[in-house]
């Protein structure tokens, strides 16, 4: 198999690696935090009395996977950072990430803290 010289990675346990590992957990995190802040006093009382569908799953199950996406999200955006000589299309990837980032944020906004599905639904048109 060939490899691109002008198109590889960081070595994964190098210090650039390491700084871009602390540039991801900077970006991510504070929106994770952010939507978990957000989210978790309107639950017991605001999202327990809306009406939802069958297939809607269970409280308890946000609390397992939400982490679980913010720590892939943290992971491949590290993964974007560590690839080098990729040029216009790194930077777009970049910049998609911190978008989808500050819409994920944005959701938690929108549908818990304004308790407004309306806007939720609005926001995820964008993510």
């Amino acid at each position: 198999m060939m490899t691109n010289p002008e198109r590889h990675s960081i070595p994964v346990l190098s210090r650039q690696s390491l700084i871009f590992l602390a540039i991801a957990l900077v970006i991510t995190v504070p929106a994770a935090l952010t939507g978990s802040a957000i989210t978790a006093p309107a639950i017991p009382v605001w999202y327990a009395g809306l009406n939802k569908p069958a297939f809607n799953p269970p409280n308890w199950l946000f609390g397992i996977v939400w982490p679980m996406l913010f720590a892939l999200m943290i992971f491949g955006f590290w993964r974007i950072l560590r690839h080098v000589g990729a040029g216009k299309a790194r930077n777009h990837a970049i910049l998609a990430f911190v978008v989808q980032i500050l819409l994920n944020a944005g959701w938690s906004i929108a549908f818990f803290g304004a308790r407004n599905p309306g806007a939720g639904v609005i926001v995820a048109f964008g993510l």
